[in-house]
């Protein structure tokens, strides 16, 4: 307010004395900046000048007003949020530059003037490759592009070469060494990226475009060069030379210079070398810079895997050195969010996005570059993929502001056909109605705006933002209409109940609404800030401004009175301002349960409180649900939290809830069944959890709810396994029913994580189901590939599909595996390649149904040599393993000797010189261990070797 009452007094002043016409120019370009700087008045700050122009008799006096206007476009330039806007802008600024340097004659008016041409002119290119990689274009509209921008490159590339010229002619001395980073330095760099964007914007092929790259990368080498290599400005001119080898469809040799960036912008060791916090925060923003170049390379030429991996690394990178993300950082997540999408990892993607959104609330342009990417994910995701509505919502209002209009119709009906009568829909439902209206209007489709006006304003006339803009929406589209048909009564009683609308929305400006409005934005800035605390560690002072603001939500609906509309409305967010405060005031439970169980129990069966009209009507009901629900949270979260009696209580609270609100179903309906699955399962009263949860299915409310409550059971029945470990056949049972539910939550989930798919086929394996094992592990080595998850886990989940293989009497397939594995020295060691192995090479004795069956491996005189020296190597890593100093009490050494001991055997059908040798490493072992390890080994191992000890 300060600044603002500053620029008015200084407009005032203009209606003084008469003043000399320098002075008055300066006044007036300095108020006009400070309209579009301080306020954002752009175009108020241009008609002050244009009138000021036209008053101003001094030639000195019109080019000072003249380099303001220069400077009042690029401003707004540098806060237009749409890309072509923006370019637009741009060349707007760039034009008036031009006109100036052509009036003025003052030096130090011309050289400010070249400067800001200089970047203004930087920033179009940059604008323009921005529009090529979010938009993509066609020959057409690149020649359009060229034909702007060839004036406006060719002036940038004389102002850099005037400042340049400029600087050369100085004498040599203090200030020409302080021109170097202000004048000269700058202007190399800027030159060289404007041959690099004019190069971009020519047809790819012509001699224009490689004599532009060309010049763009010698004049970068220089440039870095004359800064030094290893410094910030030498850096970042290596990235744009990635940058142009990759505009030249060479991206081996872009990968080089990205690499390079990415790699050496912050030494190991910076601290001994003097660098300073701030320093090393710059060159790690370089680095993002290459990481983000390496990103976009990889995404021009859809390489998914080498971006997913990439994209890993980066979140690593942030993670151990504790960068701050750039801008270019968070690029870097978004093209990461459009690899999961590429690669069917909907929800990690969504995850990605929003971050970029959760982080960045005062950056227009990334939001909108967020929402961008959203679009794209939800367009690309499975039709019975579930969405948060806020996602869909961002997704909507992305494509709106983008003026992406048919995208953000499209969108919002999605939005408004799953919210149905979710809790979100009092959120976003009169919004999405409105600018669905609004999406109608601007592609010409003047019936559906109305309708969509009118579907707003009649189910959310209470909204207090957006009830009035539908009512006034839909008086604006019905009035011509009936203007345009006149006598027709169906537009007459439309348009009548338009104005109808209006006077009731009205209302939304009364004392009591804005009462109630107050008191909602105070609760809206508490959720604010426990939103800001997710995911981070929440230090004493955010925790205490949190606490702080729900305390302030709650006085301010305490003043909220019995006779306002709204007072129920208080009553319920009374208690969520309450129940949010549990997050870190245990005693807050006390105050958020009492808060909700009033409004239940006592404030509810009054008949004086019962509403009279529909819209008080419509608030008991949507109220009543959220109490209702909160109310048994309350409860289950103390149950977590150690009290279990209490889950009795959410049992008895969450009884009938889908009876008494049926519209809730989908949402606190659904939520509240899974809600006494978890119940039942902490009570131990496992039958009822699973009724439960068929009532949860059959209902066929929530595919997301199914899904969180099968991993319920899945879980109860893991612990089931730990429990019942010495009675086999209740552990396998269990083990039966954990694989049964896990099955169940993969097939739920419209993207199921690795993991869960790999617990499952190893409890498959366990199970004897070595053929649904082998269709999970092959389709987890399908669907993941490429993926840094994947990569972390491929030996192990590689080595269990040999194994069910093997199980399968399958050694075709297990070989290609272990030999790939076999001839890598980096795993040709691994105990189970080695033990894989052997089998593949000498074949391999079962246990089935008490019979030993025969499982035939290559079998020739070279595979039984390989195999034994395998098979010694394995006993030697038994005998030698320090966790048993007693060989047999070790269960792979027994594991072990029954597998020489069977090569034994099967050699010496081809070899007599085997003939016996098999029994006599038995007796040798019985010797000493008569029990030949039942005690420690698996139980097939000494029925095996007894067995072989009644073979010849």
């Amino acid at each position: 307010m300060i600044a603002t009452a500053g620029i008015l007094l200084f407009a005032l002043a203009g209606f003084q004395e008469p003043e000399s016409g320098d002075f008055f120019a300066r006044r007036e370009a300095d108020f006009a900046r400070a309209l579009t700087l301080e306020l954002g008045f752009d175009q108020l700050a241009e008609e002050v000048l244009q009138t000021s122009m036209e008053a101003s008799s001094s030639k000195a006096g019109r080019s000072e007003l003249l380099l303001a206007l220069c400077d009042v476009r690029r401003l707004a330039a540098a806060r237009a949020q749409i890309l072509d806007e923006r370019l637009e802008m741009l060349g707007s600024a760039a034009e008036a530059y031009r006109e100036f340097l052509d009036s003025s004659s003052s030096l130090q008016q011309i050289r400010k003037a070249r400067n800001n041409l200089t970047l203004v002119v930087y920033n179009y290119g940059q604008t323009l490759q921005d529009l090529f990689i979010s938009l993509g274009v066609d020959e057409e509209q690149r020649k359009g592009f060229l034909e702007q921008g060839d004036p406006i490159f060719q002036s940038g590339l004389e102002a850099c070469n005037e400042l340049i010229n400029d600087y050369q002619s100085l004498e040599e001395g203090e200030a020409k060494e302080a021109a170097a980073n202000t004048l000269y330095r700058p202007a190399l760099f800027y030159r060289s990226l404007i041959y690099f964007y004019w190069g971009l914007v020519s047809q790819p092929g012509s001699v224009d475009r490689r004599e532009y790259m060309r010049r763009a990368s010698d004049m970068l080498e220089s440039f870095a060069i004359e800064v030094g290599q290893g410094s910030i400005a030498g850096l970042r001119a290596f990235k744009y030379m990635g940058d142009v080898y990759l505009a030249q469809e060479s991206p081996d040799d872009a990968e080089i210079y990205y690499d390079y960036v990415i790699e050496n912008a912050v030494p190991e060791d910076w601290e001994e070398r003097g660098m300073t916090p701030s320093e090393v925060d710059g060159r790690r923003n370089v680095s993002q810079e290459g990481f983000l170049g390496k990103m976009l390379m990889y995404g021009s030429q859809g390489l998914t895997r080498e971006s997913l991996q990439l994209g890993e690394t980066f979140l690593t990178w942030e993670v151990d050195n504790g960068v701050l993300l750039s801008d270019d950082g968070y690029r870097v997540l978004l093209r990461y969010a459009e690899a999961l999408t590429d690669s069917g990892a909907i929800g990690e993607a969504i995850d990605q996005a929003q971050r970029v959104q959760r982080e960045n609330s005062g950056k227009g342009y990334l939001i909108l570059e967020a929402r961008e990417v959203l679009q794209s994910i939800i367009a690309a995701a499975p039709p019975e993929a579930e969405f948060d509505l806020t996602v869909l919502y961002d997704a909507a209002k992305g494509a709106y502001d983008g003026k992406r209009f048919e995208n953000a119709i499209s969108l919002f009906q999605l939005l408004i056909q799953r919210m149905g009568n979710t809790r979100q829909a009092e959120r976003f439902g009169a919004q999405a109605y409105y600018y669905l209206g609004r999406s109608w209007m601007q592609t010409n489709h003047l019936l559906e705006a109305g309708v969509a006006f009118e579907l707003g304003f009649d189910q959310f006339p209470d909204d207090p933002d957006f009830a009035d803009r539908n009512a006034r929406g839909w008086v604006a589209i019905a009035e011509p209409m009936k203007n345009r048909v006149r006598g027709d009564q169906a537009l007459e009683n439309w348009y009548q109940g338009a104005l109808d609308a209006v006077k009731s929305a009205s209302g939304g400006n009364t004392p009591e609404a804005l009462l109630w409005r107050k008191a909602k934005d105070d609760y809206d800035k508490a959720q604010e800030a426990r939103r800001n605390l997710r995911g981070k560690e929440a230090d004493a002072q955010a925790t205490r401004a949190a606490l702080a603001a729900y305390d302030q939500a709650v006085r301010s609906m305490e003043q909220i009175q019995r006779s306002n509309t709204y007072y129920e409305n208080a009553l319920v967010h009374i208690g969520l301002s309450h129940y949010h405060k549990m997050n870190w005031d245990t005693g807050a439970a006390k105050d958020a349960f009492k808060a909700f169980n009033d409004y239940i129990e006592k404030f509810i069966p009054n008949p004086q409180n019962t509403p009279s009209d529909a819209q008080g009507r419509r608030l008991r009901k949507n109220n009543w649900a959220l109490a209702d629900y909160y109310r048994g949270q309350v409860r289950l979260r103390q149950a977590k939290s150690g009290r279990r009696e209490l889950f009795e209580d959410v049992l008895d609270l969450y009884e009938g809830y889908l009876e008494r609100h049926p519209e809730q179903g989908p949402q606190f309906g659904a939520a509240t069944l899974k809600d006494r699955v978890d119940a039942f399962i902490a009570l131990g009263r496992i039958d009822e959890a699973i009724a439960e949860y068929e009532k949860l299915v059959s209902s066929n409310l929530s595919r997301t709810f199914q899904r969180l409550a099968a991993i319920s059971l899945y879980q109860y029945y893991r612990w089931r396994m730990d429990q019942t470990a010495d009675d086999e056949a209740a552990q396998q049972a269990a083990r039966k029913e954990a694989a049964n539910y896990l099955s169940v939550a993969n097939q739920l989930d419209p993207n199921p994580s690795l993991v869960y798919k790999y617990v499952e086929a190893n409890l498959r394996a366990d199970l004897g189901e070595h053929s649904t094992a082998t269709q999970l592990l092959e389709s987890i080595l399908r669907k993941f590939k490429g993926t840094p998850e994947l990569e972390q886990r491929l030996y192990n989940i590689e080595m269990d599909l040999v194994e069910a293989y093997l199980a399968q009497d399958k050694t075709g397939p297990a070989n290609d595996i272990v030999q790939r594995y076999l001839n890598d020295p980096k795993s040709a060691n691994k105990i189970r390649v080695i033990s894989n192995s052997v089998k593949v090479l000498g074949g391999y004795p079962l246990l089935r149904e008490g019979r030993i069956v025969h499982v035939p491996g290559q079998e020739s005189t070279e595979a039984f040599k390989q195999a034994e020296e395998l098979v010694s190597i394995l006993v030697r890593l038994a005998e030698s393993d320090q966790e048993f100093p007693n060989k047999f009490d070790n269960p792979d050494y027994w594991t072990a000797r029954a597998a020489q001991a069977y090569l034994y055997y099967k050699r010496a059908a081809k070899d007599s010189t085997y003939k016996g040798k098999h029994r006599n490493l038995i007796e040798s072992m019985r010797r000493l261990a008569p029990d030949l390890g039942a005690a420690v080994a698996p139980k097939e191992v000494p029925e095996i070797l007894n067995w072989l000890l009644s073979q010849p």
